[in-house]
């Protein structure tokens, strides 16, 4: 099996080595010949994101593409032979979490793409639509950032954040685990970094909904701003 890792950051690198696959980085020539096996997108989504997979596809002529990406709904199925598996972990612990945490996979060659990250490790659930992954992933992000846009409310009602979280501890010692309410510190008014609030932008693009709108009033680029802003992180 010939595996090829493009995009080599803070998720690429990990995956790469659980895998024992070539990498690529975005901004070194292309050296590797083709045909490969596998070939792993692990770089952040863009306007030219799909231009760019499609260049890689036909530069290594893979078998199988596994989008690792946090992508808008339908972005996979425009890709030919694509699946859409996307990353939960952590930054400090992302091999760790690519261990530990269910990888899903969507996509119809969903169980080919399980037995490649296996051979790495990892643990698969799979489905046959990559529209499922998708969302699943934008959601995900939108449950943690109400939850930050939430405990910044609490500081516009003027509740100290000690209060807030003493009340949260609290709540979680009287309920199911599964029920327990995540732990938030803000840091600021408003809510940075590169992930989060993409996420949030990329699901109001394709299903505008002012439950989104209310999230996205506490980024740092302001409820208006274009959701290529966010992808930028500036």
């Amino acid at each position: 099996m010939r595996d090829l890792v493009v995009g080599l950051g803070e998720v690429g690198e990990p995956l790469r080595a659980l895998l024992k696959a070539e990498g690529h980085d975005l901004n070194a020539p292309t050296r590797y010949a083709g045909p490969i096996d596998t070939l792993h997108i692990v770089f952040p989504y863009g306007p030219q994101f799909l231009d760019w997979v499609q260049r890689y596809q036909t530069a290594w002529a893979p078998s199988l593409t596994i989008v690792h990406s946090t992508v808008p709904i339908g972005t996979t199925r425009k890709l030919s032979g694509a699946v859409h598996s996307p990353i939960n972990g952590r930054r400090d612990q992302m091999r760790e979490d690519l261990l530990w945490v269910p990888k899903w996979v969507g996509g119809a060659r969903a169980k080919e793409a399980q037995q490649v990250l296996e051979l790495g490790g990892m643990r698969c659930v799979t489905t046959p639509e990559p529209e499922t992954t998708e969302a699943m992933k934008l959601l995900c992000l939108a449950k943690y950032a109400a939850a930050n846009a939430l405990a910044r409310l609490g500081q516009e009602l003027g509740i100290p954040d000690h209060i807030v979280m003493e009340w949260d501890r609290g709540y979680n010692t009287n309920v199911e685990k599964g029920l327990q309410r995540p732990l938030i510190q803000p840091d600021g008014p408003t809510i940075g970094g590169h992930c989060l609030m993409a996420g949030v932008a990329l699901l109001r693009q394709t299903y505008p909904h002012p439950l989104l709108d209310g999230i996205l009033r506490y980024s740092n680029q302001g409820p208006s701003a274009p959701w290529e802003a966010y992808l930028r992180g500036v």
